[in-house]
């Protein structure tokens, strides 16, 4: 098959629409002689049959397939190396030539369930979307606000939820429906169950459920759901939900990336900061959320970048602010009150730490891999040990972010921790909440965990 045909993309959208894994091969090489031509690609189910596609005929499918099973048990893409012509250790082929092929497994993604109609409710639900979720969101009276091909909506009573097997689930319906949607999702046995409520409502609603259903199961919903990062706004409260989510579903223990990573200490703010601004240095897909999530915050925002073209600047809200054509950063502006994000992409990132510590910006983050983060620590100069500034590299919570948008959800949690003085620790686990301000940051209790 080749890359043109469009039945094999409608078969891709028909197993995406399915929750059936699947996986793609494409061929990317090809040494000699081989009847498969590199970008021939082939979609095989989870027991190795090609749904549509050709890479190759007899031996080249049959070992394609089998190592499109052994990647969807894995869930890891794999390079095979397809042989044939050796007799012995390779297909058996007498065509003389070997193969490249790529093949990447796709897994269905446990559905995100959304009991609740109200602010808190449809901000899990908005976010989880932009985060890739297939979510669905379940009310009485709920109407299609979204308008989102990710998002489904049903309007019945909490009484008939019915969310799918495994699914994570949230339940926000502010005590209308507590009880009734998280017994739904312990008899689909939701692989996250959290409650929105504060400590008191959470505590009442665990001690009824726990008279119908057994003490460990109801002990392990999340009870109040979410991390520990103080904000008060559906907004947050959602931000706190899915990096919770997100955590749980990649098996992190939440954390502040950079020690986790071993790059560095994890420092505090001076106390006394005020809603921030947001300064995002460099322009890419890392760069566009944290912009979607700044204006989502409603925090005034300024991209610090080339300028890109005006189909660029189209991913980014209306509300950014552009401040191009400044390679020493001597426009960059930062203050106090200020986060700056580097995601520069290796363009100048110790020069706009410098200059972002040196104006006394409270949160200074880097997006980079740990061992460039102790490198770029080892370029800065020595006056900026003393500085108020506070330098987080890697930027963000460890909670397992892989795509653009869920790094950017990491590091904006991580800021509204350190803005309001908490923990950034699952809820769950503290047995008390600190004050709102002045409480302890990322490093109070991590040896506790």
């Amino acid at each position: 098959m080749t890359p043109s045909d469009p039945r094999f993309y409608v078969t891709l959208l028909e197993m995406l629409g399915s929750e059936r894994s699947f996986a793609v091969a494409t061929v990317v090489n090809v040494r000699g002689s081989a009847s498969g031509k590199p970008g021939a690609k082939a979609i095989f189910d989870e027991h190795g049959h090609n749904l549509h596609g050709w890479v190759g005929g007899g031996c080249v499918e049959r070992f394609t397939g089998e190592q499109a099973v052994a990647a969807i048990a894995e869930g890891r893409p794999r390079l095979v190396v397809a042989d044939l012509d050796d007799e012995v250790l390779g297909l058996g082929m007498p065509c003389g030539g070997v193969m490249d092929i790529y093949i990447e497994p796709v897994r269905p993604r446990p559905p995100l369930f959304v009991a609740g109609d109200g602010p808190s409710a449809k901000a899990v639900v908005t976010l989880g979307a932009r985060l890739g979720f297939r979510v669905v969101a379940h009310a009485p009276g709920l109407v299609d606000d979204w308008q989102d091909p990710m998002v489904s909506v049903r309007d019945a009573a909490y009484e008939v939820c019915d969310p799918p097997r495994g699914a994570r689930m949230v339940v926000a319906s502010r005590h209308r429906g507590d009880e009734a949607a998280l017994a739904a999702g312990l008899r689909a046995d939701a692989s996250y169950l959290g409650l929105v409520a504060n400590r008191t409502r959470a505590a009442a609603t665990r001690a009824r459920l726990a008279e119908v259903a057994a003490p460990e199961r109801v002990a392990a919903i999340r009870a109040p759901a979410g991390l520990d990062l103080g904000g008060r706004r559906p907004v947050e409260i959602a931000m706190s939900v899915l990096a919770e989510i997100l955590a749980e579903e990649r098996g992190v223990d939440v954390d502040a990336l950079e020690r986790a990573a071993g790059a560095g200490p994890a420092a505090c703010p001076s106390p006394g900061w005020s809603s921030p601004e947001l300064v995002v240095v460099g322009h890419s897909r890392i760069a566009e959320a944290l912009a979607d999530l700044a204006a989502m915050l409603e925090w005034p925002i300024t991209l610090h970048a080339v300028a890109p073209a005006p189909h660029q600047r189209a991913g980014y809200p209306a509300t950014v602010r552009w401040v191009s054509e400044d390679p020493g950063f001597q426009r960059l502006p930062a203050s106090p009150s200020t986060a700056v994000v580097v995601a520069s992409h290796h363009k100048g990132d110790e020069r706009a730490i410098a200059a972002a510590l040196g104006a006394g910006a409270p949160y200074v983050g880097l997006v980079a891999s740990a061992s460039r983060s102790r490198l770029i620590r080892e370029r800065l100069p020595g006056s900026l040990a003393d500085t108020p500034g506070v330098l987080r590299a890697p930027a963000g919570l460890a909670i397992g972010a892989r795509t653009p948008a869920e790094i950017a959800l990491s590091i904006v949690v991580e800021i509204l921790a350190l803005l309001h003085g908490r923990s950034g620790r699952a809820l769950t686990a503290l047995e008390e909440l600190p004050a709102r301000r002045g409480g302890p940051c990322l490093d109070a209790g991590v040896g506790e965990r």
